[in-house]
């Protein structure tokens, strides 16, 4: 049942109006039910393991606040070994298996490794993640276990968020379950606003975008360089859309629960650098990963190198997070070089100042470079492989031709207009923006109603499940 689709919708419907209607006091059993079905209509067997999942960590982390047979250590250790396994074995198992055949195939051993017949249950990356960092405040003494077993099993399965984030702190979401969870009539309709950007987001541009590049990416030998040029930067606008529209469909749906959702996208293509995207893109996975790896490999008074070398181990272990392949990898790899090349230069150039230039115009020049190179780096998101991502980009500089986008229609591109209308307002005139619709409903009734008549004439209803809900 993803997003996406009209049994979701129905789905919602259904929750949300019975949410309003019970007792404040069974508002929380609602949500615990509608998760439950909500993993249960993927599979019924997944399902089970992730609840046994949510009950290991459950007892883990009273394990760690009270310990009885071992010692606190000793439980808190097997809790994020048994996490990190579980994840490595459903998620990376092939992948091992592939790479360890590839090395025994060079040196001449004739013998074949079997593939295992494996499918990951939904949202294990994100669920494994929050699960870690559960364990790891509760050592800390950041928060106190969890006793109430209903409202942990929310936190990991909460349907708005399970399938691809954003990644939830426990004290943060928690603590939402332990208040009135209150429905008004204010918070359905910014809830539905919400929705309805995250359904423009998808089915009109990510889904609309996803025909040619996967029309470009599956053969690039017949593709020029302007196309497979073209396709690129379409992908990185897609992928945005796909995600942050999930994520704006998931915090709508929780706002009209009560619920409120860390925001995980800050308009990240007018980020000035590549640690500015990493604040604005993806939020909470960032936050994540420099809290519970980078802070703890650095230590205190860390010095330039080991600084760096973090990084890149971070950004190792975010590639590899996104998906079990080198091009995932690479990719991480790249984000973290360019990271620790933004260090240099700013120690380099930390106490010169350039005032030849307008400030405003190296501000535009480095968000164009910034957006160019992300973009740049998605050809390794986005290939199969390393061999292909290489060729991409030899193809890029080699091959000419014209470029043809079919789906180059007037509305088509007036979508993408009005996305990047509202994501510049919204980055640098969001205080006017708000001013003038709060004095004008004729604004946002047109806004909206412009809105909903692109999805109906534009939107692929037929499109795939999310990007983020694979990894």
């Amino acid at each position: 049942m993803n997003f996406n689709t009209l049994y979701f919708i129905l789905f919602v419907c259904s929750v949300v109006a019975l949410f309003c209607t019970v007792n404040q006091r069974f508002r929380i059993y609602v949500l615990l039910i509608a998760s439950c079905l909500f993993c249960i209509s993927f599979s019924f067997v997944h399902f089970l393991i992730l609840l046994g999942t949510v009950g290991f960590n459950y007892l883990i982390g009273l394990g760690i606040q009270s310990p009885r047979f071992f010692s606190k250590k000793t439980i808190y250790l097997s809790g994020l070994i048994a996490n990190i396994a579980f994840l490595a074995y459903y998620k990376y198992a092939n992948f091992f298996i592939n790479n360890i055949q590839e090395s025994l195939m060079f040196v001449g051993w004739p013998g074949h490794l079997n593939n295992l017949n494996i499918i990951a249950p939904i949202g294990l990356s994100f669920l494994t993640f929050q699960a870690i960092s559960y364990l790891i405040d509760i050592k800390r003494e950041a928060i106190e276990p969890e006793k109430n077993f209903f409202h942990l099993t929310i936190y990991f399965l909460y349907f708005p968020k399970i399938l691809a984030g954003p990644i939830e702190r426990a004290n943060t979401f928690l603590s939402q379950l332990k208040q009135p969870l209150k429905a008004c009539p204010s918070t359905i309709k910014d809830g539905l606003k919400l929705c309805l950007l995250g359904f423009f987001k998808k089915l009109v541009i990510a889904d609309r975008l996803t025909e040619y590049v996967n029309k470009v990416y599956d053969a690039p030998d017949y593709f020029s360089s302007q196309a497979l040029i073209a396709a690129t930067i379409f992908f990185t606008i897609q992928l945005y859309c796909d995600f942050s529209g999930y994520c704006d469909i998931g915090m709508g749906i929780s706002k009209m629960l009560g619920i409120k959702l860390t925001k995980n996208f800050n308009h990240p293509f007018f980020a000035e650098s590549f640690t500015d995207f990493w604040k604005r893109w993806h939020i909470t996975l960032s936050s994540w990963l420099r809290d519970y790896v980078f802070l703890p490999l650095c230590g205190r008074r860390a010095k330039h190198i080991k600084i760096y070398r973090s990084i890149i181990i971070v950004f190792a272990i975010s590639g590899l997070w996104h998906g079990a392949n080198w091009t995932f990898i690479v990719w991480g790899l790249l984000h973290g070089v360019f990271i620790v090349i933004e260090n240099i230069i700013k120690r380099i150039f930390k106490n010169h100042e350039f005032n030849l230039i307008p400030q405003q115009l190296v501000i535009s020049l480095k968000i164009v470079l910034t957006f160019f190179l992300v973009t740049a780096t998605r050809v390794f998101f986005r290939a199969k492989n390393i061999d292909e991502a290489l060729y991409i980009f030899k193809r890029m500089f080699t091959i000419a031709g014209n470029f043809d986008f079919s789906e180059g229609r007037f509305l088509f591109f007036l979508a993408i207009i009005m996305l990047l209308i509202y994501e510049i307002t919204a980055e640098y005139f969001s205080k006017k923006l708000i001013s003038l619709s709060n004095n004008s409903r004729l604004l946002k009734l047109g806004f909206t109603v412009t809105i909903i008549a692109l999805i109906i004439l534009l939107g692929e209803f037929n499109g795939g499940r999310f990007i983020y809900a694979r990894f």
